[in-house]
């Protein structure tokens, strides 16, 4: 006999019981679960919003709404977590591949002959390496740019290989977003304020010089005048 199963306590001491599946898509309406479907599928909300029949005017508004129903929230949770099921992978082993990704490194494949050429080694790449390749293109072609020792082009078999990585500030940003770094508080950047307080600088300069202008002369500018004419008066001395 089954004991019966005993509901973990939460932080108040009181008994929580997570409900089932059925029990959350009881308690949705059809364009309700169509939106879940569809949002566990894309991952967009307004796109979901609009697949589950809703205005699409609105849907990004709607979407915003829906999320924040807490059986709706349930509901994608629920759903999000049978998708791992059945791919029996969880979240640790996600952000592994996340994590392998953000590190992909060309390195890995590219080495160096003791001449400085470089080549590719795929084959002993690591697998974690090997996973991180996005894409792959070998081409055969033959090559008669060379010129022989009897000064005509000369043949050679090329075999191009070219490999393309994830895109590791994509995978960089993922897990970003999960570890909440995005949405972290910033400090303010260095300098903030110091364009206007360079514009206030001018304007008291500008204003200065515009007070100094109204004054007339000033009393050095009248000295030197006055030296110029009296030099022009006496060339002698």
């Amino acid at each position: 006999m089954k004991a019966p199963s005993q509901a973990a306590p939460n932080r108040t001491g009181k008994s929580s019981v997570q409900p089932k599946p059925s029990q959350i898509s009881s308690a949705l309406g059809g364009r309700q679960l169509k939106f879940v479907a569809a949002y566990v599928r894309t991952l967009n909300g307004a796109e979901a919003a609009r697949e589950a029949g809703y205005s699409p005017g609105s849907a990004r508004i709607t979407a915003s709404k829906l999320l924040t129903n807490a059986n709706i929230a349930a509901a994608v949770h629920a759903a999000k977590a049978e998708q791992f099921r059945r791919m029996r992978m969880d979240a640790d082993e996600v952000l592994a591949i996340l994590a392998e990704a953000a590190r992909s490194s060309m390195g890995q494949f590219l080495h160096l002959t003791p001449d400085g050429e470089p080549y590719l080694d795929l084959h002993n790449a690591p697998h974690s390496a090997l996973a991180s390749i996005q894409e792959a293109t070998i081409e055969d072609f033959t090559d008669a740019r060379e010129i022989g020792p009897d000064g005509r082009p000369t043949k050679r078999n090329v075999r191009r290989v070219k490999i393309k990585l994830v895109n590791k500030l994509d995978a960089a940003n993922q897990l970003m977003k999960h570890l909440n770094l995005l949405t972290a508080r910033r400090e303010p950047p260095l300098g903030e304020g110091f364009v206007e307080a360079m514009r206030a600088a001018d304007a008291r300069a500008a204003a200065a010089k515009a007070a100094n202008r109204s004054r007339g002369p000033t009393v050095d500018a009248q000295a030197r005048r006055a030296s110029s004419s009296a030099a022009k008066a006496n060339p002698n001395h």
